[in-house]
């Protein structure tokens, strides 16, 4: 997040010929024109019926993320940097997190 900001902050003041004394962060900036599309989730189809099945709360979330990921890993060709892209998430926290949920 604060690399996000800082970067964000750098692009911004690049658009000023002198350095402002208030400046202000717009959506371009953020990364946020409109060219990323969002990431359509899943259902929770998944989550729910492990949780009806009693699995628990960590179960469910477990089966969430693995689902979702996975998903993901298809639509991206097993790309692991486009699928932590798409998934707003850092690629070493993504690793730890599929060898986790026995994924990778």
């Amino acid at each position: 997040m604060e690399h996000l900001i800082s970067r964000a902050v750098l692009k911004a003041l690049s658009a000023h010929p002198q350095k402002p004394r208030i400046l202000t962060v717009e959506g371009p900036a953020l990364g946020l024109d409109g060219s990323a599309s969002a990431t359509p989730l899943p259902t929770a189809e998944k989550a729910l019926s492990a949780a009806a099945q009693g699995a628990g709360l960590k179960a469910s979330v477990d089966a969430f993320q693995r689902s979702l990921i996975v998903d993901c890993l298809e639509r991206h060709q097993g790309r692991w940097a486009e699928v932590a892209r798409d998934l707003a998430v850092d690629r070493a926290n993504l690793n730890r997190l599929a060898k986790r949920l026995g994924i990778r």
